[in-house]
């Protein structure tokens, strides 16, 4: 042994390679006679299989040459000859050979020879009808079923009369074996004789038939063309208020069947009344018929159609909160597309008059057992055509909601309630388990639901404020009310929060079926949801923390949540973006029809995002200003965070923008657009003297914005007129056409490109966190929410004009005697007026009774939409190219004025003083002593250019004094002469005060400073 002085032992190098893990363990050895044993047994399975497949196959295919080879030897023997056995045991070997070739079908088939078979065999069994005895049901069952279905049934214009006649005659012959594909068969044959040539035999069958199988009846015998001309009395079947038809009864028709089907049963209710059968045969005929549309336009790769025939709520429901035109089926071009008459659309459409719905309603008296079976047909029937017929709805809609016999809404919403699941959502939350058991279990209970919330959101769109509190028979009572919020409010969130759970849940699991419907459901609710909180924000009634479900949550994981699911979803977006700019645009056309990977993103991210997106106010408002601020906060450091920080720190690199006092707004129009006012500005005042002193730290910026706002809203830009509370709006006149109001298109679209650089400085001052200092008319601000405006909204428009037209709705005389056309005087600037049209013809069509709730809603429609929407587009516009739309949506109009200048309430000076801070001086200084008091005695107004004077705001932040960023600041000018005025650095919130010993020269100075309105140039 050498010793070498090393204590490590040396490595070892194997240059074998490394051996496979488990190359020869036991374990490996047993799992590879398994693989093989397995094998052997799949090959000796596979090769069985194929012996008995060739085996099926060489016996089908041998029965078929043995059936060839005895037709051939049936015809040659009998219909040649055109002869056929009487002695009954001939006979019966006689219809065993035909029934054995018939009984699959055969290649070389003619329908002529087919055709005289049936006739020799009518003959031979009308002349042997005693020995029918003889005759084995299976054999009859073949010859009605298999052999004369097959070849004979199918409508066929070659089959002469004389050959159906036989076939029916054969069907009455063996009157004993009436299944209900005897009655197939007979409705079948009745299909291939053209009304005109009818054969009083198929009649009589028809009626044997009918008393047998009155529910077959209705997918057989309905579906014959012209059945409601051609039938004898067949009331019996219609009458019979025990046969309800379900609502799948047709899904196994063909398209034509099922359309031919609601022309007959139209035409009966027409022609005698309706009854409870032809009722739900009618709904089961419009529940196909929808759905069948939707297979049509997916076969043809109409993906458009397709969305629209099934409703398509897997969209997000807050993307347009006020589309009230969901509508399925046009009936006026896809039933026509499906081979209806004009006759049968008509028809349909007479389903939302006044006349059928009164005697729709009479139905309902006649479920005495309580059992709301005829109410469950009533509510799938109604849900069904609103969905089905867009111009019907509309009738059927106001027909339902102002019947005054019954209130439809009152009836099914009573009916909903008794069901378990409003019991469990009235109370609490649901669970995705409670929900997908609830649509398993209750279907009729939803269907009554959605349609009670399809007619109460058509009444609270067309009711005003006054019949809203006053009309309990109509609407809904306010206790009532409450009753739905909380339950809307419940399954709402429920629906949203256990989105991923239902979706998943629905998918994988029989359930998939009702994955639509629980959209649908998800979309209603949510809907009518926001018109009664719109309700309650207009005019309290529901109490103050109402909506709030803050109980469901840890609010500060809340936050962090929901800002961490935004950050995710903006990267998505971002790389969806670059991924499709990356892809050709051969594809751009189908694009919008595929759901982008955001958009499954959105669906399957934690539910706070969707909470703030479609029910913000789950949440408390200032949770959401947090929110919202945390957004603004992301979205600054996602732009360029490397610039964003230069720019704080090198104030030179921002970009530039030079204006001149007194012309603001004018300069900013010529500047804004050539910069990105995400990043940071500097800005530089010019006056008679030139440039201004003072370096941009900020301060110049918001002076800027706030300045340029003021010059934009001022009446002088004629951009933005006023209420009679002065509150702005958009000038109307921008809003009339260029050869009405005569102001030149040019001209017109200047200001229209001025209206967007005000929304851009507004969404810019939103996004510094900036006060404007500008009151919006609501109606105003709930567009830049997203919300059409309704009548009510007329009020804060034009008092007198919303009051004559309450008036109007009220008046119990004769309205003709008014006077009134379908026109509207309009102003058109410098004390001109002209007579516009609300529709086409209207200074020709007379305001009745009949159509004053039109005329009503035409005039509240052209006032706050047809003529504010250019403007208020143009200003939206501009204001999301800093502000996200999703962001303000967060927000009703009240808060969003709040956010823009933050709101009525008062400056609170202790609060103030308790979030300030002192350069030079302590608390306790004789001249801040001074300075409160002063402040104190101040004014409001005073108070307020005080604080513009120092923060470029003239009212206080939304989060008190405690949120101002700089804090409010006392700074010792130094200086105890008594000539020096106070001044201030804005961009820090600093007010320079020297250290005045007198309370009256203090008060006099300072005032004097604020009232001033001079620039830069006192600092």
């Amino acid at each position: 042994m050498n010793f070498t002085g090393q204590v490590r032992r040396p490595r070892t190098v194997n240059l074998g390679g490394r051996a496979a893990a488990g190359t020869n363990t036991r374990q490996s050895v047993l799992k590879r006679a398994q693989e093989d044993r397995e094998r052997r047994e799949r090959v000796r399975r596979e090769e069985k299989a194929a012996v008995a497949i060739q085996k099926f196959y060489r016996g089908r295919r041998q029965a078929i040459e043995d059936r060839l080879v005895e037709r051939s030897e049936w015809d040659n023997t009998y219909l040649v000859a055109w002869s056929f056995p009487t002695d009954p045991a001939a006979l019966a070997q006689f219809l065993r050979q035909y029934c054995f070739f018939e009984r699959a079908p055969l290649y070389n088939s003619n329908d002529t020879q087919c055709q005289r078979r049936v006739s020799l065999i009518a003959q031979a069994l009308q002349s042997s009808a005693g020995y029918l005895n003889l005759i084995s049901t299976d054999l009859l069952r073949t010859l009605v079923n298999s052999s004369i279905t097959a070849k004979l049934t199918t409508p066929d214009p070659a089959a002469s009369p004389q050959t159906l006649e036989n076939l029916v005659s054969i069907i009455i012959t063996l009157k004993d074996y009436t299944s209900a594909d005897t009655l197939q068969v007979v409705a079948n044959v009745a299909k291939s004789i053209p009304p005109q040539n009818d054969l009083p035999v198929i009649w009589q069958a028809l009626d044997l038939l009918s008393v047998v199988h009155p529910r077959e009846f209705w997918t057989t015998v309905f579906t014959i063309p012209q059945y409601y001309k051609r039938c004898q009395d067949h009331s019996h079947v219609w009458n019979d208020s025990s046969l309800v038809i379900s609502d799948d009864a047709m899904d196994n028709r063909n398209l034509r069947d099922v359309v031919v089907l609601v022309d007959n049963v139209l035409h009966i209710i027409f022609q005698s009344s309706i009854t409870m059968p032809l009722l739900s045969a009618l709904n089961s005929a419009l529940h196909t018929l929808a759905f069948k549309y939707h297979v049509r336009a997916l076969r043809r790769g109409d993906l458009g159609a397709a969305s629209d025939a099934l409703d398509d709520t897997m969209r997000d429901s807050d993307d347009d909160d006020d589309d009230d035109e969901e509508d399925v089926l046009e009936v006026g071009t896809s039933l026509e597309k499906l081979g209806a008459s004009q006759e049968t659309i008509s028809a349909v459409e007479e389903l939302g008059s006044r006349s059928f719905t009164s005697q729709l309603f009479s139905l309902l008296s006649t479920d005495a057992n309580g059992s709301n079976a005829v109410l469950h047909v009533v509510a799938s029937f109604y849900a069904c055509l609103i969905r089905l017929s867009p111009r019907t709805k509309q009738s059927v809609l106001m027909q339902l909601s102002f019947v005054q016999e019954i209130s439809a809404i009152h009836t099914f919403w009573t009916s909903f309630k008794q069901s378990h699941l409003y019991d469990a959502g009235s109370r609490n939350v649901l669970s995705s388990t409670q929900i997908l058991q609830s649509f398993e279990k209750e279907q009729p209970e939803w269907t009554e639901y959605l349609l009670a919330l399809e007619l109460y959101s058509y009444w609270l769109i067309v009711a005003d404020d006054t019949e809203f509190f006053e009309n309990h028979i109509q609407g809904l009572k306010i206790p009532e009310v409450r009753e739905l919020a909380i339950f809307l409010k419940n399954l709402s969130f429920s629906l949203i929060w256990n989105s991923s759970d239902i979706s998943a849940s629905a998918t994988r699991s029989s359930n998939k079926r009702f994955l639509t419907q629980i959209m649908k459901v998800k979309e209603m609710s949510l809907r009518v949801m926001r018109q009664i909180y719109t309700r309650d924000s207009r005019r309290p009634f529901l109490g103050k923390d109402f909506w709030l479900m803050t109980e469901h949550f840890n609010m500060n994981m809340f936050i962090s949540g929901v800002v961490q699911e935004q950050e995710k979803l903006q990267n998505q977006d971002d790389s969806d973006d670059e991924a499709s700019n990356n892809q050709p645009t051969a594809a751009s056309g189908f694009r919008k029809y595929t759901i982008r990977p955001a958009e499954k993103y959105k669906q399957n991210v934690e539910p706070r995002l969707n909470i703030l997106r479609q029910a913000p106010f789950f949440m408390p408002f200032d949770v959401r200003v947090q929110i919202f601020q945390e957004f603004i906060a992301n979205d600054k450091s996602r732009i360029a965070p490397e610039s964003f920080f230069d720019e704080i720190v090198n104030p030179m690199r921002r970009s530039l923008i030079r204006v001149r006092r007194g012309h603001i707004f004018e300069d900013a129009f010529e500047n804004v657009d050539k910069i990105d006012l995400k990043s940071q500005l500097r800005v530089e005042f010019y006056n008679e003297y030139g440039v201004e002193a003072g370096i941009d730290g900020g301060g110049l910026t918001k002076e800027f914005l706030i300045s340029a706002c003021a010059e934009g809203f001022d009446s002088s830009e004629g951009l933005f007129t006023t209420t009679q509370n002065h509150l702005l709006y958009p000038e109307p006149v921008l809003g009339v056409v260029s050869e009405i109001s005569k102001i030149p298109s040019d001209e017109r679209a200047l200001m229209l490109s001025k209206l967007n650089l005000l929304g851009k400085l507004v969404g810019k001052c939103l996004y510094e966190g900036i006060l404007v200092d500008a009151e919006f008319a609501p109606f105003f601000l709930q567009k830049l929410l997203g919300i059409k405006n309704s009548f009510d909204d007329l009020y804060t428009l034009d008092p007198e004009i919303y009051d004559s037209l309450v008036k109007l709705r009220k008046y119990s005389g004769n309205v003709e005697d008014l006077n009134l056309t379908f026109s509207i005087d309009q102003d058109m600037g410098n004390g001109k007026h002209a007579s516009l049209e609300l529709i086409r013809g209207g200074d020709n069509i007379t305001v009745t009774k009949a159509n004053r709730l039109e005329y009503i809603h035409a005039i509240a429609n052209f006032k706050l939409n047809l003529v504010l929407s250019p403007q208020a587009n143009a200003f939206f516009s501009g204001m999301s190219t800093v502000i996200s739309p999703h962001w303000l949506k967060m927000f009703n109009a009240v808060e969003l004025q709040m956010l823009i200048s933050g709101g009525h309430s008062k400056i609170d000076v202790n609060d103030l003083r308790s979030n300030t801070i002192y350069g030079g001086f302590t608390e306790d200084d004789p001249t801040v002593k001074l300075f409160w008091e002063v402040l104190e005695e101040m004014s409001e107004e005073d108070r307020c250019l005080l604080l513009k004077f120092v923060t470029s705001a003239p009212k206080a932040p939304l989060g008190g004094f405690r949120s101002l960023n700089p804090k409010f600041a006392l700074r010792n000018a130094g200086a105890r002469e008594v000539d020096r005025l106070p001044t201030a650095s804005t961009c820090v919130n600093l007010l320079k005060l020297p250290d005045y010993r007198d309370k009256e020269a203090l008060r006099e100075k300072l005032l004097y400073s604020i009232r001033s309105g001079t620039g830069f140039d006192l600092s």
